[in-house]
This record gives structure tokens, C-alpha cells and sequence, in this order.
């Protein structure tokens, strides 16, 4: 019973400032970032659905 109390003290309340600020704040997005990703993720689900997991980029 004290791993789940140690993850609750040590991981996730230190958090709890943190989401705040996001939530009071927003998050801004990098456009850029966002397309190379979503360029990779077609290729990234195949690896996954396929059963062979490996790096998008990767031959």
C-alpha cells in the first residue's frame, strides 16, 4: 500500500502547480512541430497495427 501513496507525494501532487498554470494559462502550440508530427504518424500507426514497432524514421 505505500507505492501508490509514494507516486500520489512524489509524482503526482509536485504536478499539481504546474497543471494549474496550464489550465489558468494555456498552451501555446508550435504549428511547425505539429505537422512534422502529424506527417509521421500514419507511418507510426502502420509499424504499431502491423505488430513490427520501430522508430517512424527508421529503415
Amino acid at each position: 500500500m505505500k507505492a501508490p501513496l509514494n507516486i500520489f507525494q512524489h509524482i503526482e501532487m509536485p504536478l499539481v502547480p504546474v497543471l494549474s498554470r496550464v489550465e489558468r494559462n494555456g498552451v501555446k502550440i508550435d504549428p511547425p512541430c505539429c505537422m512534422r508530427t502529424r506527417r509521421k504518424l500514419p507511418s507510426a500507426r502502420l509499424s504499431w497495427s502491423s505488430g513490427h514497432m520501430r522508430s517512424p524514421g527508421s529503415v
